[in-house]
């Protein structure tokens, strides 16, 4: 029985302390003041369990599959992942969005890839770019993306809404929409 009770314990302290996903209905101010975002109330945010180095924060309602809100930057000093574009502190908002539009089209993930709107738009008081996207997954689910994006310092900075086409993408744009006018990139 003594052994017993310590087997049971520790593992069930060491997943307690593995949370990492925070209450929405607030807003998050990242380290060293990188960026701020209003998190819909209802929601959950990691910037621990993060899908790749260059995702600042995932914010989801109903779990990553159904909707997702990423906060991410990628560096101008390096190529566009998947058209190896580069992009410099000299390039419009419009032409920062087409190089990034030509970067998704190159993603091979992607199928029936269409650019629904591209237009510009203010992000955090910064001139900036929108973008209205649905594309279909290699399993065949049809997705709908927001991408919202400007340029400070020497990152380009993206929020980006993306959920299913079907019910998850109307049901929850208003919520995305208004995290994506409460976002801030200070300058760097």
């Amino acid at each position: 029985m003594r052994t017993l009770i310590p087997a049971l314990f520790v593992p069930l302290l060491f997943l307690t302390g593995c949370q990492v996903w925070l209450p929405g209905g607030s807003t998050y101010t990242a380290d060293k003041n990188a960026f701020s975002v209003a998190v819909p109330a209802g929601w959950t945010f990691t910037t621990k369990a993060v899908p790749t180095p260059r995702t600042d924060l995932i914010a989801t309602k109903d779990g990553v599959f159904l909707q997702r809100l990423l906060v991410e930057h990628h560096p101008i000093k390096d190529p566009l992942p998947n058209s190896k574009r580069s992009l410099t502190t000299a390039m419009s908002p419009f032409e920062i969005a087409e190089a990034v539009v030509d970067d998704l089209r190159s993603q091979r993930s992607f199928q029936h890839f269409e650019v629904n709107e591209n237009t510009p738009a203010t992000v955090g008081g910064r001139p900036g770019f929108r973008l209205l996207l649905q594309y279909q997954t290699s399993d065949k689910l049809r997705l709908t993306e927001i991408r919202y994006g400007t340029l400070v310092g020497e990152n380009l900075h993206l929020l980006r809404f993306v959920a299913p086409t079907r019910h998850y993408f109307e049901r929850d744009r208003a919520a995305a929409e208004e995290a994506a006018r409460s976002w801030r990139v200070p300058a760097s």
